[in-house]
């Protein structure tokens, strides 16, 4: 039972890491030129036009990208590339995950050790955030709705 939450664990941090990684830019307006350092002047590459590149991390005003060289290029000359949809099945193994139709609700694993979860207090209470009252009619009237 301990593995399989080792196991769940482990699946869940390497879909959350592939979904950061998989981010690919390219180019806006023609060949881009990937510099050595943030704000230098130094060529290392030039990709083409349609070259994708993996957008390793984001500064303020320039990116790092990885194509056939590692370099900085400014984000003003690049724009993602969408990403077709994957395959997002999950295998479980051995797990038996049980939903039942008539009770239209959301699927979980159970793992018999409920004793040990920590609930997740959900506090619905907005009335703080509400610092005063609209009145439907006036609102209506003000924008010559009614």
């Amino acid at each position: 039972m301990k593995t399989l939450k080792i196991t769940l664990i482990i699946a869940l941090a390497l879909m959350v890491s592939s979904s950061f990684a998989s981010k690919m830019v390219k180019s806006k307006i023609g060949d881009l030129d990937i510099m050595a350092a943030q704000g230098s002047s130094k060529v290392l590459c030039t990709m083409g036009f349609n070259a994708e590149l993996a957008l390793l991390r984001e500064a303020e005003t320039e990116a790092l990208v990885k194509g056939d060289c590692t370099g900085w290029v400014q984000k003003s000359k690049i724009e993602y590339v969408a990403q077709a949809a994957g395959n997002r099945s999950f295998d479980m193994g051995e797990v038996n995950v049980q939903n039942w139709i008539d009770n239209p609700s959301a699927t979980f694993v159970l793992e018999n050790n409920i004793e040990d979860f920590e609930g997740v207090e959900i506090n619905r209470d907005f009335r703080e955030y509400l610092t005063y009252t609209i009145d439907r009619e006036q609102t209506e009237m003000r924008n010559g709705e009614n």
